[in-house]
């Protein structure tokens, strides 16, 4: 299983950076991946039918043993208030954090202080058939709530939706300001068989050096899998609320009715598809 980044790279779309979230973003989730001299970390917007969009790819530089500066920026980031295009504003939701490679204490400490927040520590196990991300219902010997994310689940959910062509359920966009790089990234492993003691076994295997964007994408999916989120009933909310705000806004001088104009609803009920979402 493969998808070409130079075919990513020709779908961005006319939004990013400082602009209003797209119309179809009912949710905000992360992933964010732990480096030696660095943080990664990936912000996504989740819509009806598991439509997605990339909305921001961020690097915060310093050592996460030794910098206490890079985690406050990763943390005011993580607090980052969006706004919307319909005038509401969105929060990032809930966030993985990986543990399983670089400054895992550093990892334990930060998320513990936030899992009110949602913000998971987490580490990844391949192999078929895991959940996406399973809660540890209880602490660890760390004292800290640990997410186990099933990254081959993960892998290949994000690759079939990767392969949609057409705009619609599990369709993932891509904003304008994620260079070619991020999509060699995104793309650097590949789904292949590989013979374990005579067996032939699907396995995902990196194909380039970097693949730090992918493993964000593993999280920030993962993430928002964690918040089991009924989409439908948050559309309905936020359109709600829109139509509240409308109501409130002082009426138009030139109306002779002194009415509100009419709101048009701005999110078609499509049908939720792939993760269960019934309770968030």
């Amino acid at each position: 299983m493969t998808v070409d980044d130079a075919a990513l790279g020709g779908r961005r779309e006319d939004y990013g950076a400082g602009e209003p979230l797209p119309e179809g973003v009912l949710l905000l989730a992360a992933g964010v991946d732990v480096q030696d001299d660095r943080i990664e970390a990936t912000a996504w917007g989740f819509g009806l039918g598991e439509e997605s969009w990339v909305v921001q790819h961020a690097v915060f530089r310093g050592n996460p043993e030794t910098s206490l500066q890079v985690w406050r920026d990763l943390d005011d980031w993580l607090q980052t208030t969006w706004p919307h295009e319909n005038g509401n504003t969105l929060r990032i939701a809930s966030a993985c954090v990986d543990s399983g490679g670089h400054a895992t204490q550093q990892v334990y400490d930060f998320c513990r202080k936030r899992e009110a927040r949602r913000i998971w520590a987490i580490i990844g196990r391949a192999g078929a058939g895991l959940p996406l991300i399973k809660i540890t219902p209880r602490r660890t010997r760390a004292k800290v709530v640990l997410g186990v994310v099933g990254t081959d689940t993960a892998k290949g959910l994000l690759f079939s939706r990767l392969a949609l062509g057409e705009f619609g359920p599990g369709y993932i966009h891509f904003p304008r300001d994620v260079d070619d790089d991020w999509f060699r990234q995104l793309t650097a492993e590949k789904l292949m068989t590989k013979h374990m003691k005579g067996i032939p076994t699907r396995v995902w295997k990196k194909i380039r050096a970097r693949n730090e964007a992918l493993d964000c994408a593993v999280y920030a999916f993962a993430a928002y899998a964690s918040l089991n989120a009924n989409l439908e009933r948050i559309a309905q909310r936020m359109e709600a609320r829109v139509e509240k705000v409308a109501k409130e806004e002082p009426s138009d001088p030139r109306n002779p009715d002194d009415k509100p104009p009419p709101v048009t609803p701005r999110w078609p009920h499509r049908p939720p598809g792939g993760w269960s979402a019934t309770r968030w």
